[in-house]
């Protein structure tokens, strides 16, 4: 599996910033359509993408 590039791991990181904007001002609403969702499903997804991140920072790093 070759290892990401910086632009990969800039990407990621944007991603992550742009997820706790979100959390921070949500464009779903209680009242919206999709008023099902919650943060923590967004949070999970954060997380998962910061865990990826760090694991692959690590490898390229060994």
């Amino acid at each position: 599996m070759p290892l990401p590039s910086a632009y990969d791991v800039a990407l990621a990181a944007e991603r992550r910033a742009a997820a706790r904007l979100l959390l921070a001002h949500p464009l779903v609403t209680s009242t919206g359509p999709h008023r099902d969702m919650t943060a923590d499903d967004l949070t999970l997804v954060v997380e998962r993408d910061s865990a990826a991140s760090v694991d692959a920072a690590e490898e390229a790093s060994a």
